[in-house]
């Protein structure tokens, strides 16, 4: 995941870091976002594999 932050903030629960306006966010594949994605889609009925189709 890349991120921009161009106003106000942004941040992961998971996380203690706060971005603020003109922080570049990068998260690479298989950080915690994938996993709780797959848990998501997998608890909604779409399934975890889904998740796997969106990343290249």
């Amino acid at each position: 995941m890349h991120g921009y932050v161009i106003k106000g903030s942004w941040r992961y629960l998971e996380y203690s870091w706060v971005a603020r306006e003109g922080a570049y966010v990068f998260e690479p594949t298989g950080q915690g976002f994938v996993r709780q994605c797959r848990e998501h889609f997998d608890s909604v009925g779409l399934g975890a594999d889904l998740v796997d189709q969106m990343i290249r």
